[in-house]
């Protein structure tokens, strides 16, 4: 195999990684978004699984890369049963403690952000090749 075509295919993998790692950070900043405008505390924001390669800590949450860009996810106060981070938040900071419709707006505000992501990716089609003409 040539290093031409090699070189074809791990551009192709990288380009696949940044999809999916576009609708996976689309996704998961939705969520985070709903719950800080709920009042959820969210101690952790990551952008990736396992091991964390560099993060930074900002207004009372940790946000990180980790190793593998498979995934993501918004620890929350009261999503889980920890009782060390419970302890650290006051009742009104707690996921759990919510009402349902704030429960919910939390929940569907991932899937709602990739649709707002897939909106924003046909409007920038339009707006760099514009509208094909015969």
């Amino acid at each position: 195999m040539e290093s031409a075509s090699i070189a074809k295919y791990v551009l192709i993998g990288v380009e696949i990684l940044f999809a999916f790692g576009l609708v996976i950070l689309f996704h998961e900043l939705g969520h985070f978004i709903a719950a800080k405008l709920n009042g959820v505390e969210a101690p952790e924001f990551a952008f990736g699984m396992g091991p964390e390669i560099v993060g930074v800590n900002f207004r009372g949450t940790r946000y990180k890369i980790c190793a593998f860009p498979i995934g993501g996810y918004v620890k929350m106060v009261g999503e889980e049963d920890d009782e060390t981070l419970e302890a650290t938040a006051p009742r009104e900071r707690n996921f759990r403690y919510k009402k349902p419709i704030q429960k919910i707006s939390i929940i569907f505000a991932g899937p709602f952000m990739n649709v707002i992501l897939a909106i924003l990716l046909f409007a920038s089609i339009y707006v760099i090749w514009g509208v094909p003409r015969p």
